[in-house]
């Protein structure tokens, strides 16, 4: 069960291996087909079979009509290619297109992997998955006497049956010192809803990208960074990652999940990993922003050739946004994020 699958109208070709379903092969290919279960409940995932043939994979709940069949309807969640074939389907391209959704997953695993971040990893249910873009957070928690936080998912959307999120250490935060009480283990249900923020890739755009993320900012940089070798559209992929100093840490302390970026680095020949060495702890001056800014932009040529993405604290981008503004860049051409992203 394998073969190309050609998506018409929007003319991409995904390639499905294995036992992949048409939807779980263009989710992996970095479309973002309509769905909602995946598990043939609710018939949002419905396509046409406009030629070639299908292997059902599994029978399904929802009904469709005689009519329907006929005129080659079919789930793309409960069938897979049988060879090359040509499916009709609609494609989300807009994020007012996504409806808000609610969800109660649960807790796979809690893992601090740094002083200042828990790695917190959610399954979905069987019968309900969350469709959103890369780069989009959601609201969790306000079940079983949990506080509510919003956070950036920091997993890619072609992973539908999971939900990652990297939670910073904040005083502040309910939710974050919730997770760091160890108020959620193995197991836990936490409701989920969402997902918000305007936060995308700009996949117009066939340029080269530069991502710069202070700390967390890291989590939907990720998420749009995968998105990005699915679909296979930049020409060349830069990610600049900034951390403050922790407590008790050295300044030569790795980013958390540093071996990750490295190992996109190793191996895709148009990814470059740039760890900023130093650690700051002034993050919330402007001024700092601008530093760090002009240092790591001083080795690049044209700008005009990339497109930036700045996900950090308010502060942070509006330092980083005046040094790039100073190439005369079109406002256009640098997208930023703000949300939760934590020790500012």
């Amino acid at each position: 069960m394998a073969g190309k699958i050609d998506f018409i109208p929007g003319g991409k070709s995904i390639t499905a291996h294995g036992h992949d379903s048409v939807l779980q092969a263009g989710l992996k290919g970095g479309m973002s087909l309509n769905y909602r279960c995946s598990n043939g409940n609710c018939g949002e995932c419905r396509g046409v079979l406009r030629s070639g043939k299908l292997e059902r994979l599994r029978n399904h709940d929802f009904i469709l009509s005689d009519s329907q069949k006929g005129q080659g309807h079919f789930l793309m969640c409960s069938n897979a290619p049988d060879g090359d074939i040509v499916v009709q389907a609609h494609e989300v391209d807009d994020i007012v297109q996504i409806p808000e959704q609610f969800l109660t997953g649960k807790v796979k695993t809690v893992e601090q992997v740094d002083s200042q971040v828990m790695l917190l990893h959610l399954r979905t249910p069987r019968s309900q998955r969350l469709q959103f873009m890369a780069g989009q957070s959601v609201e969790l928690g306000g079940n079983n006497g949990l506080p509510t936080g919003r956070f950036p998912v920091a997993s890619c959307p072609c992973d539908e049956t999971s939900l990652l999120f990297h939670i910073p250490d904040m005083p502040g935060d309910a939710f974050s010192q919730a997770v760091f009480s160890d108020a959620l283990s193995k197991g836990s249900k936490l409701d989920v809803r969402g997902p918000f923020g305007e936060f995308r890739l700009n996949e117009k755009r066939e340029k080269s990208v530069i991502f710069i993320a202070w700390h967390t900012g890291f989590a939907p940089v990720k998420s749009i960074i995968e998105s990005v070798i699915s679909l296979r559209t930049a020409e060349d992929i830069h990610l600049f990652r900034v951390s403050p100093v922790s407590q008790g840490s050295s300044q030569a302390e790795r980013h958390y999940l540093d071996n990750y970026c490295r190992s996109w680095d190793d191996a895709l020949h148009n990814f470059t990993y740039h760890p900023v060495t130093q650690r700051f702890s002034l993050v919330s001056a402007v001024d700092v922003a601008r530093d760090i800014a002009q240092d790591i932009l001083s080795g690049f040529g044209n700008l005009a050739d990339y497109d930036f993405y700045i996900v950090g604290p308010p502060a942070f981008r509006a330092g980083m946004e005046d040094i790039i503004n100073g190439y005369s860049l079109e406002d256009s051409r640098i997208r930023g994020c703000d949300v939760c992203m934590g020790l500012l």
